[in-house]
C-alpha cells in the first residue's frame, strides 16, 4: 500500500511540474527515491512500480535526464551504453523478480505520463483483468514482403482491424537482448525515424521475453495511434 507521502510524490511525478525536476532526481538523487529497488547500477535504476498496472510491474529508468524515447541520442556512446544497460538490467530485474515470461515496453507521446524515459517490465493481468498479450505475430499477420530492411532487422506491416499503426521488426541475427547493443541501437534509430515522420498521438514499442524456453525474443512491435481515443497512460 502507498503511504501518504509516496502517493503525493507519485502524483507530483505525473504532473506537468515534474518536467523541471524528474530527470535531475534520477540523475543525481536516485538513492533517495522512496521505491522498492531491485537493481541500482551506474546508469540505470530498476524498481517495483509504485502503482502497478499488471500483476507484476516493474520499471527501469536511466540515471540521466532523458525526457522520452526520441530524446535518446544514439550517436553518443553514453546513450548506447544506457540502452545496453536498460536491456541487460531488464532481463536481470525480471529474473530477480521471478519472471520467466514477461514484456518489456516503452511508451511515448500521450501514452507516457512521466517526462523521464522509463521502460516497463510487465507480466500477468492488468487492473481490468485482461491478460498482457504475449503472443508473437504469425505469418498471417505480416505482409508478404518486408516494408524495409536494415542490417539487423526486417520490418513488416501488420494487418489490423482496429485503427492505428502497427509494425513488427523481426531480427535475422542470433543475439541476446542483454548483449546486442548494436542490434538494439539499430532498431531504436529506425523507430525514432518512424515516430518523427508520423503524427502519432501515442505509441508503444515492446518485446515479449520467454527465458524459460532457452531464448529471448527477437521480435519487437511498434503500436501507435493517430487519434486520442482509448489512451491509457502507464
Amino acid at each position: 500500500m502507498f503511504s501518504k507521502v509516496n502517493r503525493q510524490l507519485f502524483n507530483l511525478a505525473r504532473s506537468s511540474y515534474s518536467t523541471y525536476f524528474i530527470g535531475f532526481i534520477f540523475a543525481y538523487l536516485s538513492f533517495a527515491i522512496p521505491v522498492k529497488k531491485v537493481k541500482n547500477e551506474k546508469k540505470i535504476l530498476s524498481f517495483y512500480h509504485p502503482r502497478k498496472y499488471w500483476d507484476e510491474h516493474l520499471l527501469i529508468v536511466p540515471k540521466k535526464r532523458v525526457p522520452d524515447f526520441t530524446a535518446l541520442d544514439l550517436a553518443q556512446e553514453e546513450d548506447k551504453l544506457i540502452v545496453q544497460q536498460i536491456f541487460s538490467g531488464a532481463v536481470d530485474t525480471a529474473s530477480i523478480a521471478g519472471l520467466s515470461n514477461f514484456t518489456i515496453l516503452v511508451n511515448g507521446g500521450a501514452y507516457q505520463d512521466v517526462p523521464q524515459l522509463h521502460f516497463h517490465i510487465g507480466s500477468g493481468h492488468d487492473i481490468q483483468g485482461n491478460a498482457l498479450a504475449t503472443e508473437e505475430p504469425t505469418p498471417d499477420d505480416l505482409s508478404d514482403l518486408p516494408a524495409f530492411s536494415t542490417k539487423h532487422w526486417k520490418a513488416y506491416s501488420v494487418a489490423k482491424e482496429t485503427p492505428g499503426f502497427q509494425m513488427s521488426f523481426v531480427s535475422h541475427l542470433n543475439f541476446e537482448l542483454n548483449e546486442g547493443i548494436e542490434e538494439i541501437t539499430d532498431l531504436f534509430k529506425v523507430v525514432q525515424d518512424i515516430v518523427a515522420d508520423n503524427d502519432f498521438i501515442g505509441y508503444s514499442l515492446m518485446t515479449n521475453v520467454r527465458t524459460n524456453q532457452g531464448a529471448t525474443s527477437k521480435i519487437f512491435s511498434l503500436v501507435a495511434r493517430f487519434s486520442d481515443e482509448s489512451i491509457v497512460q502507464k
